[in-house]
C-alpha cells in the first residue's frame, strides 16, 4: 500500500521538476541571471552571513550599507528553519520564472535590469519609511527588522501583469447637440 502511494508521488515530483527545468530553460537571460544569482546567494548564506550584508533594515542603512535598498532581493532569509526557508526560496524562484519573463520580453534585458533596480529601490525605501514610523510610534525593535528575498519584486511584477489584463474602461461619449436657429 505504501508503495502504491510512493509511485504516484515520485511521478508527480518528477513532473514538477521537469516543468521547472523547462520553465527555467525557456526564460530570457536576464530572468535566469536574477533567479540564478538569488538562488546561489541563498545557498551560500547557509555558510556565510550574507543576510547581514544584503538584508534591508534601518540599522543596515544607518551603518552605511546603502547598497541594501536596490539589492535586498538577492538573498532569501534562512532564519531558524533553513529547510523551510529553502523551500520558500524555491517557490519564489518558480514564481519569478512564471512572472518575470514576460516583463523582460516587454522591456528588453537592459530596461528589465533597470526596472529591477528602480522597483527594488522604491520598495526598499518604502519599507524603510514604514519601519521608521513603526520604530517611532510602536516599538524600537523595528530599527532592526530586516527584509530580503524576491517576493517584493514578484508582487510588483504580478501587479503589473494583472493590471495589463484588466479590460479598458468604457468611455462615455457625451454628444453635444448643437441647435441651429
Amino acid at each position: 500500500c505504501l508503495y502504491q502511494l510512493a509511485v504516484p508521488l515520485h511521478l508527480h515530483t518528477h513532473i514538477h521538476i521537469h516543468r521547472t527545468m523547462s520553465l527555467s530553460g525557456s526564460a530570457p537571460a536576464g530572468v535566469r541571471i536574477v533567479v540564478g544569482y538569488q538562488c546561489m546567494l541563498t545557498v551560500l548564506s547557509l555558510m556565510l552571513p550574507l543576510e547581514r550584508l544584503l538584508g534591508l533594515s534601518l540599522a543596515a542603512v544607518c551603518s552605511g550599507k546603502l547598497w541594501t535598498p536596490p539589492l535586498f532581493w538577492a538573498v532569501s532569509r534562512l532564519g531558524t528553519s533553513p529547510g523551510l526557508a529553502l523551500v520558500l526560496a524555491v517557490l519564489s524562484s518558480l514564481a519569478a520564472l512564471s512572472y518575470l519573463p514576460r516583463l523582460e520580453q516587454d522591456l528588453g534585458t537592459l530596461r528589465f535590469f533597470c526596472w529591477i533596480f528602480l522597483v527594488s529601490t522604491a520598495v526598499g525605501c518604502l519599507y524603510l519609511l514604514i519601519c521608521l514610523l513603526a520604530c517611532l510610534l510602536v516599538d524600537s525593535t523595528w530599527f532592526y527588522s530586516s527584509s530580503c528575498g524576491l517576493w517584493p519584486l514578484l508582487v510588483a511584477a504580478m501587479t503589473l501583469h494583472h493590471l495589463e489584463e484588466l479590460p479598458a474602461p468604457a468611455h462615455s461619449h457625451s454628444h453635444s447637440h448643437s441647435h441651429s436657429h
